[in-house]
């Protein structure tokens, strides 16, 4: 593969190490490979940046100050930018230790002692499968789905005679799941900032369906039929979407119901002065 045919225009590097000329040089050989490379001299500074901006590929050193440093990095990132790629540069004398660590956390582990050719190889070919098209986070699959899978659930809580009972207009019985799954996919990418929103929306969902005759076994069903809309979503396009990092996803979706449910029935509470049913 010549440099013209690795050349891209559209993906961002993060090269980290906390050696200043290995950081320059890296730098100057994967140039062909990125149209843009962001360098960082440690752990810390890298972390600054992963958190106000988005990369497409991270190159990193294993360790930096601490043996881990690497290791802690490469799983902020993973948690970060689930469809990013990760590669370690490490020295040989930790190699093996690396591809035993780091083997569910990175794409590729490059020795320091292998010529630099190995290195631009592989980022080059994670550059290539992150421009290839159909793979997608199970947050980016939730949102281009998410009218589908609305009138799924309405189809579903119809069908169960729990929630079928209390007879609403579409409109009513729909109430707050598009900002529920808006909510998901805020959670499945770890936006922290709408954590209180999405309580205080569960807290008036659950008062409202509690004044709307709900049981509260009718109220934990809603979002379960939901957990089970999106797994089943999950499993029929599972060739379509970016494995890498989406055990960790479906446990930050399964945080994001748990949550709902809690408020929900916070919120179903404080509407009934804590009487139960």
């Amino acid at each position: 593969m010549n440099a013209e045919s690795q050349q891209t225009t559209t993906k961002r590097l993060l090269v980290v190490d906390d050696d200043v000329a290995t950081v320059r040089l890296h730098e100057v050989v994967l140039r062909p490979v990125a149209s843009e490379i962001v360098t960082a001299t440690g752990a810390a500074d890298a972390l600054q940046l992963l958190s106000t901006q988005r990369f497409d590929v991270l190159v990193t050193d294993m360790a930096m100050g601490k043996a881990n440093d690497g290791l802690v990095l490469a799983s902020v990132y993973r948690r970060l930018h689930p469809s990013g790629s990760v590669i370690v540069v490490t020295g040989s004398a930790d190699f093996q230790e690396a591809l035993h660590s780091f083997q569910t956390e990175v794409d590729a582990v490059i020795s320091k002692n292998a010529p630099t050719e190995m290195l631009v190889k592989a980022v080059a070919e994670q550059v290539v499968r992150a421009a290839a098209p159909g793979r997608l986070s199970l947050a980016e699959l939730i949102r281009q789905n998410s009218e589908h899978l609305i009138d799924l659930w309405v189809e579903r809580v119809e069908a169960d005679p729990t929630i079928a009972r209390i007879a609403l207009p579409r409109t009513e019985r729909i109430d707050h799941i598009p900002k529920l799954l808006e909510a998901i996919t805020f959670r499945i990418e770890e936006r922290g900032d709408h954590l209180e929103y999405e309580a205080t929306l569960a807290r008036q969902h659950g008062a409202l369906r509690r004044r709307q005759g709900y049981t509260l076994a009718g109220q934990v069903r809603e979002p379960i039929h939901l957990r089970m809309l999106i797994l089943e979503l999950a499993q029929q396009n599972v060739f379509a979407l970016d494995l890498k990092g989406f055990w960790n996803q479906l446990v930050l979706l399964n945080n994001a119901l748990d949550d709902d449910i809690m408020h929900t029935m916070q919120g179903a509470a404080e509407e009934t002065g804590g009487a139960d049913s």
